[in-house]
């Protein structure tokens, strides 16, 4: 009889914690309650999820501390583990808001909060879904595998809609410090992501497994979904960097500034390509002191040029002057205007004594940015939407061949894009 007891009281706890809103029990008099989840727990629950979502966005660059994202997952696996899918979507969304808000912030700079607050609350529901199907694959046996495997399933598909994608916040971007991004060599962003999320879904079984009952078995489980994808990261760590073999080149990056902070660049762009020139002439001038090595290619940045060089001779002589000054070729991120009705961002190959030879026009633009997807629609949220740039896109890649060295082309935003890095690297 005692035992009989334990077990009704048990399940009793059970459903109460399950908080499912069919749950009930009958009273003494044949009525029934709804059974609600402890509020304490729930608490618990919202605090890991949203919790879980800063500490993934703290464990990103400029801040070398990438193991804080296993923590992160491990949270997030113990705040949907044993839910249902709903509340498993939201926990995923609370998860979302807390890595996207912070991590999202400067898209607001563009055209302000109208893509800012749209962007990470359409990413988060993206991870919400995610959060739905992981909720019911963690408790399953082999649970974090399938949780990394769903994680990847739910990044890919945020890299593709809408709007061309948007996987500037991947798993594997948080963890070039870290020993997973060795992984990268062998299956690309997705397999890093999987081997961190794995791990810290692993954390998760072990943290309930060491709490629970089959004790054993979650704690084999949980320690081989840790240990295996550490141990191949770990294999693959000394292999990280350029094979020696391959040579070396003197790279001179160059950054000239803007006057001034803000939006209006357009009133500055003369400033800032004098700034890349003055910079370039006076590297010269050092490497002519024997103060620096002679770099045997120059790269200046995205926007060095915002003055048409091809439409503009002042503009052509200043950039010709400073690939003279520094004998080497330059490659000159510039918005072009002069090849048809629309801008271009493009990288222009600048070599000395023949100016430009070679372009490469950026591929993946910037949604709210460079370009405005649905204009019309946003202008009723925001006059700010004008201030978005209506770019044409480029179709192919390019391969800038620069003194000993073959430089594969892609700008800015667009390297987030596996695709498009891929394609930019022969033979790949």
């Amino acid at each position: 009889m005692p035992r009989t007891l334990v077990a009704v009281v048990t399940a009793t706890a059970t459903a109460g914690e399950s908080g499912s809103p069919g749950d009930a029990s009958p009273d003494p008099a044949g009525r029934r309650h709804r059974i609600r989840p402890p509020r304490r727990a729930t608490l618990l629950r919202l605090l890991a999820s949203a919790g879980g979502g800063v500490l993934w966005y703290v464990s990103f660059p400029p801040r070398p501390v990438w193991w804080l994202a296993l923590v992160a997952f491990a949270l997030f696996g113990l705040a949907v583990h044993g839910r249902r899918a709903r509340a498993g979507f939201g926990y995923g969304v609370l998860f979302g808001l807390g890595f996207l808000l912070p991590l999202l912030h400067w898209t607001s700079l563009f055209v302000g909060d109208v893509a800012w607050l749209p962007l990470s609350a359409f990413e988060a529901l993206v991870i919400g879904l995610g959060g739905a199907a992981i909720a019911v694959v963690l408790p399953l046996r082999g649970g974090p595998v399938w949780a990394a495997l769903l994680w990847v399933a739910d990044e890919a598909l945020r890299s593709r809609a809408p709007f061309g994608g948007f996987p500037w916040a991947k798993v594997a971007f948080g963890q070039p410090d870290g020993p997973f991004v060795s992984l990268a060599a062998v299956g690309g962003t997705p397999l890093v992501g999987f081997a961190v999320t794995l791990v810290g879904f692993g954390l998760t079984t072990l943290a309930l497994g060491l709490a629970g009952e089959r004790r054993r078995r979650a704690i084999i489980g949980a320690c081989l979904a840790v240990a295996l994808p550490t141990a191949a990261a770990l294999a693959w760590w000394p292999m990280v960097g350029t094979d020696p073999n391959a040579g070396t080149a003197v790279v001179a990056a160059i950054q000239g500034n803007v006057p001034r902070l803000g939006l209006d660049f357009n009133a500055q762009r003369r400033a800032v390509l004098d700034d890349h020139v003055r910079e370039t002439e006076k590297l010269a001038a050092q490497v002519a002191a024997g103060q620096k090595p002679r770099p045997q290619l120059v790269v200046w940045p995205e926007n060095s040029s915002d003055i048409d060089p091809y439409a503009n001779p002042d503009a052509f002589a200043e950039i010709s002057q400073a690939a003279a000054a520094i004998k080497a070729p330059i490659s000159v991120g510039a918005v072009v205007t002069s090849q048809g009705p629309r801008p271009k961002n493009t990288a222009i190959l600048w070599e000395p004594g023949r100016g430009p030879v070679e372009q490469y026009v950026k591929r993946q633009l910037q949604p709210f940015g460079e370009t405005m997807p649905a204009r019309s629609f946003f202008r009723h949220f925001s006059a700010d939407v004008d201030r978005a740039g209506n770019f044409v896109a480029g179709t192919k890649p390019a391969v800038f061949g620069m003194g000993p060295a073959k430089v594969a082309l892609d700008v800015c935003y667009e390297v987030a894009f596996d695709s498009t890095v891929r394609d930019s690297i022969p033979g790949s």
